[in-house]
């Protein structure tokens, strides 16, 4: 997981070294009730991407994926930040299993 904010957007990245997502089930996977179909993979209802992405476009943001297959997939989440906390943001990348992070209330 890493973090990065700026003056203008807050951006976390869910990177994991799972065997990825087929290229052409990449286009798909925000749609509702879509599940991954991949053999020993948990199966869902098809709506956590969906909801997850809808919740990120109210507040302004976006929700996508990269992914390669055996190579993993990362989840980019990105938020515009509210103008009080623009001036919060370092401008550098945050690892934070190696650094406690803290967000000011």
């Amino acid at each position: 997981m890493r973090l990065h904010a700026d003056s203008q957007n807050a951006r976390i990245e869910v990177i994991d070294q799972g065997v990825g997502i087929p290229e052409e089930v990449l286009p798909k996977i925000f749609e509702p009730f879509e599940r991954g179909q991949m053999e020993g993979m948990p199966a869902g209802l098809g709506l956590g991407l969906y909801i997850s992405r809808q919740l990120a476009e109210a507040h302004g943001g976006t929700l996508t994926v990269r992914s390669k297959p055996n190579e993993g997939a990362t989840f980019i989440f990105m938020l515009p930040r509210a103008e009080e906390m623009s001036t919060l943001g370092s401008g550098r990348n945050v690892d934070i299993y190696n650094e406690n992070v803290h967000i000011p209330s």
